[in-house]
Protein backbone atom coordinates (compact mmCIF):
# COMPACT_ATOMS: atom_id res chain seq x y z
CA UNK A 1 0.00 0.00 0.00
CA UNK A 2 1.19 3.27 -0.98
CA UNK A 3 -0.14 7.27 0.13
CA UNK A 4 -0.79 9.79 -2.13
CA UNK A 5 -2.44 12.89 -2.59
CA UNK A 6 -4.83 12.91 -6.28
CA UNK A 7 -5.90 16.36 -7.09
CA UNK A 8 -5.26 17.57 -3.13
CA UNK A 9 -7.45 14.59 -2.10
CA UNK A 10 -5.14 12.21 0.10
CA UNK A 11 -5.79 8.46 -1.04
CA UNK A 12 -4.08 5.13 -0.38
CA UNK A 13 -2.96 2.78 -3.24
CA UNK A 14 -4.22 -0.48 -2.48
CA UNK A 15 -2.33 -3.29 -5.15
CA UNK A 16 -4.72 -6.42 -6.11
CA UNK A 17 -5.32 -8.57 -9.01
CA UNK A 18 -8.35 -9.48 -11.11
CA UNK A 19 -9.95 -12.33 -9.45
CA UNK A 20 -12.66 -13.70 -12.09
CA UNK A 21 -15.23 -12.03 -13.81
CA UNK A 22 -18.63 -12.15 -12.18
CA UNK A 23 -20.87 -11.41 -14.59
CA UNK A 24 -21.29 -8.85 -18.01
CA UNK A 25 -21.18 -5.66 -15.61
CA UNK A 26 -18.95 -7.13 -12.78
CA UNK A 27 -15.27 -8.43 -11.79
CA UNK A 28 -13.63 -9.36 -8.07
CA UNK A 29 -11.18 -8.32 -7.23
CA UNK A 30 -8.84 -9.81 -4.88
CA UNK A 31 -8.10 -7.03 -2.12
CA UNK A 32 -11.25 -6.35 0.30
CA UNK A 33 -12.38 -4.70 3.92
CA UNK A 34 -9.57 -6.31 5.32
CA UNK A 35 -6.71 -4.49 2.85
CA UNK A 36 -8.89 -1.35 3.68
CA UNK A 37 -10.76 -1.34 0.39
CA UNK A 38 -13.71 0.70 0.54
CA UNK A 39 -17.16 0.73 -1.44
CA UNK A 40 -16.96 3.46 -3.91
CA UNK A 41 -13.49 3.52 -4.35
CA UNK A 42 -11.92 3.31 -7.74
CA UNK A 43 -9.78 0.52 -9.36
CA UNK A 44 -7.45 1.55 -12.60
CA UNK A 45 -6.57 -1.69 -14.85
CA UNK A 46 -3.22 -0.71 -17.23
CA UNK A 47 -2.07 -1.17 -20.10
CA UNK A 48 1.84 -0.35 -20.81
CA UNK A 49 3.19 0.02 -24.02
CA UNK A 50 6.97 -0.20 -25.41
CA UNK A 51 8.58 2.36 -26.54
CA UNK A 52 11.61 1.03 -28.90
CA UNK A 53 13.69 3.10 -31.06
CA UNK A 54 12.85 1.98 -34.60
CA UNK A 55 17.01 1.98 -35.86
CA UNK A 56 17.99 0.04 -32.96
CA UNK A 57 15.28 -1.60 -31.57
CA UNK A 58 16.77 -0.67 -27.93
CA UNK A 59 14.12 -0.60 -25.68
CA UNK A 60 13.52 3.63 -24.47
CA UNK A 61 11.38 2.79 -21.90
CA UNK A 62 7.81 2.22 -21.38
CA UNK A 63 4.78 4.47 -20.86
CA UNK A 64 1.49 3.26 -18.74
CA UNK A 65 -2.30 4.19 -19.83
CA UNK A 66 -5.21 3.16 -17.21
CA UNK A 67 -6.89 1.42 -19.44
CA UNK A 68 -9.79 0.41 -17.45
CA UNK A 69 -11.56 2.40 -14.85
CA UNK A 70 -13.93 0.56 -12.18
CA UNK A 71 -15.65 2.14 -9.27
CA UNK A 72 -16.21 -0.79 -6.54
CA UNK A 73 -19.60 -1.47 -5.44
CA UNK A 74 -19.50 -3.84 -2.76
CA UNK A 75 -16.65 -5.22 -0.07
CA UNK A 76 -16.24 -8.50 1.30
CA UNK A 77 -13.24 -9.40 3.43
CA UNK A 78 -11.06 -10.33 1.25
CA UNK A 79 -12.45 -9.90 -1.94
CA UNK A 80 -14.20 -6.38 -3.83
CA UNK A 81 -16.88 -6.10 -6.85
CA UNK A 82 -16.24 -3.87 -9.57
CA UNK A 83 -17.82 -2.20 -12.30
CA UNK A 84 -16.90 0.00 -14.98
CA UNK A 85 -16.63 3.38 -14.16
CA UNK A 86 -16.04 6.28 -17.09
CA UNK A 87 -17.72 8.94 -16.33
CA UNK A 88 -16.48 11.26 -19.26
CA UNK A 89 -17.08 8.64 -21.96
CA UNK A 90 -19.17 9.67 -24.78
CA UNK A 91 -21.52 7.04 -26.64
CA UNK A 92 -19.75 8.03 -30.00
CA UNK A 93 -17.07 5.65 -29.05
CA UNK A 94 -19.36 2.55 -29.24
CA UNK A 95 -21.63 1.38 -26.48
CA UNK A 96 -21.61 3.70 -23.37
CA UNK A 97 -20.13 1.70 -20.17
CA UNK A 98 -22.91 0.77 -18.93
CA UNK A 99 -23.71 -0.84 -21.49
CA UNK A 100 -20.03 -2.21 -22.34
CA UNK A 101 -19.52 -6.15 -21.20
CA UNK A 102 -16.75 -8.09 -19.89
CA UNK A 103 -14.75 -10.49 -21.53
CA UNK A 104 -11.97 -13.55 -21.16
CA UNK A 105 -12.15 -13.36 -25.16
CA UNK A 106 -9.26 -11.67 -26.19
CA UNK A 107 -11.12 -11.94 -29.73
CA UNK A 108 -14.18 -10.17 -29.06
CA UNK A 109 -15.23 -6.64 -30.19
CA UNK A 110 -13.78 -3.59 -28.47
CA UNK A 111 -17.04 -1.81 -29.37
CA UNK A 112 -19.44 -4.19 -26.53
CA UNK A 113 -17.07 -5.58 -24.73
CA UNK A 114 -14.23 -4.98 -22.16
CA UNK A 115 -11.34 -7.61 -22.13
CA UNK A 116 -10.25 -8.91 -19.35
CA UNK A 117 -6.99 -11.08 -17.84
CA UNK A 118 -7.49 -13.30 -15.08
CA UNK A 119 -4.95 -12.12 -12.74
CA UNK A 120 -4.75 -8.97 -14.15
CA UNK A 121 -2.83 -6.72 -11.93
CA UNK A 122 -4.98 -3.10 -10.85
CA UNK A 123 -4.73 -0.38 -8.49
CA UNK A 124 -7.63 0.40 -6.05
CA UNK A 125 -7.66 4.31 -4.64
CA UNK A 126 -9.23 4.54 -1.35
CA UNK A 127 -9.91 8.23 -0.12
CA UNK A 128 -7.97 8.34 3.56
CA UNK A 129 -10.42 11.68 4.43
CA UNK A 130 -13.16 9.67 5.58
CA UNK A 131 -15.31 10.75 2.48
CA UNK A 132 -17.94 8.57 0.71
CA UNK A 133 -17.61 9.86 -2.60
CA UNK A 134 -15.18 8.48 -5.43
CA UNK A 135 -11.23 10.24 -4.60
CA UNK A 136 -11.75 11.79 -8.62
Amino acid sequence: MMDERLSGTPVRIIRAKVAQITSDYDIAINAGSNQGVTRNSLARLFRDVDIKDPDTNEHLGSVRYVRVMLKVSSVADKYSIARLHDPEAAPAWGAPPEKKRFTDDEFADEIDFVFINRGEACEIVVRTDGKEEPPF
